[in-house]
């Protein structure tokens, strides 16, 4: 393929576009998950002008990432893809285990554990690709594509998912969740020898290692200063308490022993303003009101009180004047100061 020239869309893209747009559908997918496959997809039909021109020039291995020290495979290799068949099946496997882990972690930290996984991935896989080639007779592979990191999503997805059995594949294969991904890993370099054995193993350790390791540990606590960093307010309080005013405390056991608490706010007014009133009864020798609580008494029916009606208390189901009950209560404690 010339430098810049755009790709055809093949039957793996057209199948990729049926199964996001017209199966699983664009609106259930997350919008983190929806973006990387649109991204991936925007790559492989070289929609933008890219870095690089062809395979070689961004694949994973040995020679390139250790010798030559160039890192930027490191991310670059798991958004490029041999062909539009490995595009597809990686991406529809993604939009599967990306629509259920972001709903769980949230758009951000997903986005995050992707990044990290991704070069984990390819970290762990050039690891993978040296032991090989010092004790295994190996040879120096050169890999692409997201299938690393999609394995180490497979880990998370099986280990959070309360199922406790999986389908491999989609074959009628049940096996338990936890065994799942190894028997997965072994069917697909039976089904497809080309496959980069490595690179799914390095998935598997790196989703391995964030599950059962201390990945997560190391990983969350990076998050949780970067998060108190870029948003503080969201770490400290949105409110903070008043301190009362000088008084109120002494205030208000004044008011408890005038009023006993465990009663309602209708019950205290009232119990208040009959206190008030015999108070104030009984310094003008006049006989109090008698109270609806006292026993064998009952007020007048409403509209008929007779007499001076200055002092006496608002007819059943009329609510008291609160200024002039907050005056008698102030007049009450004042007689006692």
């Amino acid at each position: 393929m010339q430098p810049g020239r755009r790709r055809q869309p093949g039957l793996g893209v057209m199948l990729l576009f049926y199964q996001i747009f017209g199966v699983i559908g664009y609106e259930n997918i997350p919008p983190v998950t929806l973006a990387t496959i649109g991204l991936q997809v925007a790559i492989f039909l070289r929609l933008f002008k890219l870095p690089w021109y062809k395979i070689s020039h961004v694949c994973v291995s040995v020679y390139n990432v250790w010798t030559k020290k160039e890192y930027s495979r490191l991310i670059y290799a798991a958004f490029e893809h041999a062909d539009d068949w490995h595009l597809y099946y990686n991406m529809l496997s993604f939009a599967l285990k990306g629509r259920s882990l972001e709903r769980k972690f949230g758009s951000i930290k997903f986005a995050y554990i992707l990044a990290v996984f991704t070069v984990l991935t390819n970290a762990v896989l050039v690891f993978l690709n040296m032991l090989a080639i010092e004790h295994l007779d190996g040879y120096d592979q050169c890999a692409v594509g997201f299938s690393g990191v999609i394995f180490a999503l497979k880990v998370l997805t099986t280990y959070y998912d309360s199922n406790f059995t999986h389908q491999v594949m989609g074959i009628p294969i049940i096996v338990p969740a936890r065994y799942a991904v190894w028997v997965e890993l072994l069917l697909i370099q039976l089904f497809v020898p080309n496959a980069s054995f490595f690179g799914h193993l390095a998935g598997i350790l790196v989703g391995m290692a964030y599950v059962k390791g201390p990945l997560k540990f190391v990983m969350d606590s990076i998050y949780s200063v970067v998060k108190a960093i870029i948003f503080p307010s969201a770490s400290s309080p949105r409110f903070t308490p008043r301190a009362e005013p000088s008084g109120y405390a002494s205030r208000r056991e004044e008011f408890n022993e005038y009023v006993p608490p465990g009663m309602s706010e209708e019950e205290q007014l009232r119990q208040a303003m009959e206190e008030s009133l015999r108070e104030e009864s009984r310094n003008r020798n006049v006989p109090p009101y008698p109270s609806a609580s006292s026993p064998g008494s009952a007020p007048p029916p409403p509209g008929f009180i007779f007499g001076d009606t200055s002092n006496a208390p608002p007819p059943p189901g009329f609510s008291p004047d609160i200024d002039e009950l907050r005056s008698r209560r102030a007049e009450h404690f004042s007689r006692f100061s």
